[in-house]
């Protein structure tokens, strides 16, 4: 069973407020509370979740200074797994500054999501030396949602992975999602990179 989890939206100006879904597994899920908690970070999240667990399934939180559903079911329509190697592309912020990004390999995983009545495509993916311009590769430091990555260190690479699912772009109908999906172009890594530069 997937959930979409409503969160802040950290990729929209400063001065604006809003909200997105990440969309897992209660067990992906888990682990990304269980993350928050350690470090502290978004304790409303941690109790809501805990009330969700203990069966309060309707459980509300406030993100963007408005109330949401905190979990809401999502139903999974396809998905599709591809690996991709040495990979360049523009990440274009919210302020249109541009960012030069590489990637010496990713393992992308894509899905189409019901969610009340709206089809929504998404992203997740488990990037080898992710860096932009000429830095080192990305471990941390982040300014996006707190924890939506997770980063593994070895002696030859640095392995950075998205935990949950982020939207990419939202359709009326399961046939305009699924013909989307199987748009090579439809790959939008961008999308993840949201959450590692914010508004910044």
């Amino acid at each position: 069973m997937y959930y979409a989890m409503t969160a802040e939206d950290y990729f929209m100006p400063s001065y604006c407020s809003g909200t997105k879904y990440f969309i897992g597994t209660e067990e992906q899920i888990a682990e990304h509370i269980m993350a928050l908690e350690q470090h502290e970070k978004y304790p409303e999240f941690v109790k809501a979740f805990q009330a969700f667990r203990s069966g309060q399934t309707d459980v509300k939180i406030y993100a963007a200074y408005s109330e949401h559903t905190f979990l809401t079911p999502a139903r999974l329509v396809t998905e599709q797994q591809l690996s991709l190697e040495k990979t360049d592309w523009d990440f274009l912020n919210v302020w249109e500054c541009v960012y030069e990004m590489h990637t010496d390999a990713v393992q992308v995983s894509q899905a189409v999501f019901q969610i009340q009545d709206r089809y929504y495509l998404c992203i997740q993916a488990r990037f080898r030396n992710l860096h932009y311009d000429d830095e080192e590769p990305m471990t941390g430091g982040f300014w996006g949602f707190p924890d939506f990555f997770k980063a593994e260190e070895t002696e030859n690479a640095v392995f950075l992975e998205s935990r949950l699912y982020t939207v990419c772009d939202v359709f009326d109908t399961e046939q305009e999602a699924v013909t989307a999906l199987q748009n090579p172009e439809s790959i939008n890594l961008s999308r993840i990179c949201e959450e590692i530069f914010a508004d910044g």
